[in-house]
């Protein structure tokens, strides 16, 4: 339970916000803004990326205790719960500015 609640949402919000954000993925972005607008808008927003992370995450690495479909969404979910989290710690309570906002 602890892999569902916890371990897998934050592996992925943490993927989520490498790929849309990060530098090191510059190259896949500046990529995906030349294409449609359904790859533009996956690989420039974090949420929407997460929901298919998700699923790889889930896929990958379960259990099975629950119906997959279940389990991508609860992920899913929770993983926008921890994104908020560390913003509400990280940028407002310690006054912290990210250069992504």
């Amino acid at each position: 339970m602890f892999d569902i609640l916890v371990i897998k949402p934050i592996v992925v919000e943490a993927i989520s916000e490498i790929i849309t954000k990060s530098d090191l993925f510059s190259p896949l972005q500046n990529w995906a803004k030349k294409r449609d607008t359904l790859v533009k808008k996956l690989f420039s927003c974090a949420y929407c990326l997460s929901v298919w992370i998700s699923f790889i995450v889930c896929l990958f690495f379960t259990e099975h205790r629950y119906p997959l479909i279940l389990e991508i969404f609860i992920v899913h979910r929770l993983s926008n719960y921890w994104h908020h989290l560390y913003e509400f710690i990280f940028w407002k309570a310690f006054a912290i500015k990210d250069k992504y906002e």
